[in-house]
């Protein structure tokens, strides 16, 4: 099969042809259609995971996929070969990623039915401010400017409750109200302030089920920002790297 690989440690991430892998016992088979850059990506390939994960070379990078079952393991009884199937790559070391034309996951966790009628593309960003108020928002202000200024203005007794996705945490967490609340899934938890929550995903099936319902309901929409083909998963990671409104899609079949 092909696929965006890490020969050795500090290797530059190329496409390359590895065995296609078979399912084990408890193991679900997929053939990739579709995958997105995370950060968790452009920090295995930075180096930055070294030490703190088993690295299992060549490491095939990629953590989410969309695809279809090819084969199953023994002991598999939720999917069958041809179901349509999306999921997060959770085993406990580096090395079988989905950047490739097969991934094999456990069938337990990480892994659901993808509902007929769903896209991997559900919407595409606008400029900044547009994609912002399009998520909900009803004030929108410069991050480029004076933060704590602007959110002062508009609330001067602070916020209630903060999404800490990019940015400083303590200077976001310094513009909660009184009894306000900041959950972050980049590290900034209570160790860091009293108000935060370091947020984990946990990609279980009542988990990732609930999100396929909601999508196919429409009340979550995916935006993506620019979609590449396998081999240019390079050049998506300098995107990824250089900011975006949206995900990076990464096709694959």
């Amino acid at each position: 099969m092909r696929a965006i690989v890490m020969t050795e440690q500090g290797a530059a991430p190329a496409l390359t042809e590895l065995p296609t892998p078979h399912p084990g016992p408890g193991g679900v088979l997929v053939r990739v259609q579709a995958s997105t850059v995370n950060g968790f990506d452009i920090s295995v390939a930075a180096g930055h995971v070294a030490g703190m994960m088993e690295h299992r070379y060549p490491v095939v990078l990629g953590k989410d996929f969309a695809g279809t079952v090819a084969a199953i393991g023994d002991g598999v009884t939720r999917f069958t070969a041809g179901e349509r199937v999306f999921g997060v790559v959770t085993k406990p070391f580096v090395g079988d990623g989905c950047f490739g034309e097969y991934v094999t996951v456990s069938d337990q966790i990480g892994i659901a039915a993808l509902p007929d009628g769903i896209d991997i593309a559900t919407a595409r960003p606008g400029t900044e401010t547009e994609f912002v108020r399009g998520l909900g928002a009803t004030d929108v202000v410069d991050y480029t400017g004076d933060l704590p200024a602007q959110v002062r203005a508009l609330g001067p007794d602070g916020v209630d409750a903060v999404l800490h996705l990019a940015g400083d945490g303590a200077t976001l967490a310094s513009l909660l109200s009184e009894k306000g609340r900041l959950a972050s899934p980049l590290g900034f938890g209570a160790e860091q302030h009293p108000a935060a929550t370091f947020v984990l995903a946990q990609p279980t099936t009542d988990t990732l089920d609930r999100l396929a319902a909601d999508v196919a309901a429409g009340r979550i929409t995916v935006p993506v920002a620019r979609t590449y083909t396998l081999t240019e998963v390079p050049a998506a990671f300098d995107h990824f790297a250089n900011g975006t409104l949206g995900k990076i899609a990464i096709t694959v079949a």
